[in-house]
C-alpha cells in the first residue's frame, strides 16, 4: 500500500515536472514569453495613481488587487512594454 502510495506520488511530481519543465527548453521560453505578453497586454498603462503616507496606490481597487507582475510591467512603463512585446514576438516566431 505504501509502496503504490510512493509510486502515484512519484508519478503524479513526474507529470508537475513535465508540464512545467519541458524536455525542449524552447517550448519552455515561448511558454513564458506568452504568458509575459498574455498579462502585458492587459495592463492599463493609464491607470490613475493616488498617494497616501507617502506611497502610491491605484484609484481602481481592481488594479490594486493585480498581482505583482502585473504592477512592475505597469512601473516599467508603456515604452518598455512595447519594446519587449516587438522583441518577445519576434524571438517566437523563431522557435
Amino acid at each position: 500500500m505504501k509502496h503504490n502510495d510512493e509510486i502515484n506520488r512519484y508519478n503524479e511530481n513526474m507529470k508537475y515536472w513535465e508540464k512545467n519543465y519541458p524536455a525542449d527548453y524552447k517550448d519552455l521560453i515561448k511558454a513564458r514569453l506568452q504568458k509575459y505578453l498574455t498579462l502585458a497586454a492587459t495592463v492599463d498603462f493609464s491607470a490613475e495613481l493616488t498617494e497616501k503616507n507617502g506611497k502610491k496606490y491605484f484609484v481602481k481597487q481592481e488594479y490594486e488587487r493585480k498581482n505583482a507582475d502585473w504592477k512592475m510591467i505597469y512601473r516599467a512603463g508603456k515604452d518598455v512594454y512595447e519594446t519587449s512585446k516587438a522583441f518577445a514576438e519576434s524571438w517566437m516566431k523563431e522557435l
